[in-house]
């Protein structure tokens, strides 16, 4: 059963000491099939492993994708990378089941579709990625997806039963509670997102959760128009849908910032082929060191500044994309 206390009473068993913030287990039952193989190996070996294997597919997406060295040092250098060593955490995976599904989008609608469809053990992301599919008319990929989904749910309740489905759902007004009300402040340092910034702003608690919910269904209208447009292997509307990923979400954690390199590489790739502007550059550059400097910028100025460079890259990446729609930029291999 799902169990915030008793689960971070077992974390301070490992350690052997109290944890002052708060370590839950929010994903949803069919995620156990990632973790629990881990969790049958000794902690600090499973630990290491988790953090190799991780970064071992985070690194093999990017360069099975571009097969440049170039774009694979911007991947292992962006400050993200060191987040996720340092907090044990899982943007790795995350990272690279986007990258896959994007990848095989025009290549393999089956394997796009194992890709997002494994992405829903965090739902949040893959939910953008399901936009746009959906506006892409992909149905194939669609299928797979869903496909992919239900097995494993159905596998869940064979190996854990509806008992744990039915705890999942109870928590979920508890998380809710935690991460975004009566529990913000002691995570507002670690959340990125349009309603954190609102709230460091003095904003009313349900101001800014409208707010964010409006800024949420504008980023899906984006995905949809701009994926709608998308021509087969333009890059732009890439770009775009990594900015409305991290502006739509309400309710994410400074290590998945690791997904600004989405944007950062395939502008690289993009300006190999056109030269980009002075502006897209420094956006880039802001972007790939964001993870630590916005934390920083942060403790300094009680400012969430990653959904303002979020919004100036979007804003931009849709102004070229608008312009240059009707003669899209693609690598075939």
């Amino acid at each position: 059963m799902y169990n915030i206390d008793a689960h971070h009473h077992i974390i301070e068993t490992i350690y052997g000491t109290k944890i002052k913030d708060l370590l839950a287990f929010f994903y949803p039952p069919y995620a156990l099939f990632l973790f629990l193989p881990l969790g049958l190996m000794p902690y600090y070996w499973s630990f290491c492993l988790w953090l190799a294997g991780g970064l071992l597919l985070y690194t093999l997406s990017i360069y099975s994708i571009f097969r440049n060295r170039t774009i694979l040092g911007l991947a292992i250098g962006c400050t993200g990378v060191y987040l996720n060593l340092y907090w044990g955490q899982n943007a790795f995976i995350t990272t690279a089941l986007i990258l896959g599904f994007i990848y095989y989008m025009d290549r393999s609608a089956l394997l796009a579709g194992i890709f997002l469809g494994l992405l829903f053990y965090k739902p949040q992301f893959a939910v953008f990625c399901l936009i746009a599919v959906i506006a892409n008319r992909n149905w194939r990929c669609l299928a797979a997806t869903l496909s992919v989904l239900g097995v494993l749910v159905a596998g869940s309740l064979l190996a854990w039963g509806p008992s744990l489905w039915i705890s999942y759902y109870s928590l979920a007004r508890e998380f809710a509670e935690l991460s975004l009300l009566s529990g913000w402040s002691k995570t507002a340092a670690v959340q990125p997102t349009v309603y954190s910034f609102l709230r460091l702003l003095m904003f009313d608690t349900r101001i800014a959760l409208v707010l964010q919910y409006a800024n949420s269904l504008a980023m899906v209208i984006v995905t949809y128009i701009v994926w709608r447009r998308r021509t087969k292997g333009e890059f732009l509307p890439v770009i775009i849908l990594g900015f409305c990923i991290l502006l739509g979400l309400p309710y994410y954690i400074q290590y998945d910032m690791l997904l600004v390199i989405i944007p950062v590489i395939y502008y690289m790739q993009y300006s190999y082929e056109v030269n980009g502007s002075t502006l897209e550059k420094f956006i880039m550059a802001i972007m790939w060191v964001l993870p630590i400097l916005g934390w920083i910028f942060l403790l300094a100025t009680r400012i969430q500044i990653a959904p303002i460079i979020y919004a100036i890259g979007l804003i931009v990446s849709l102004r070229k994309f608008n312009k240059n729609r009707l003669k899209p930029v693609s690598v075939d291999r």
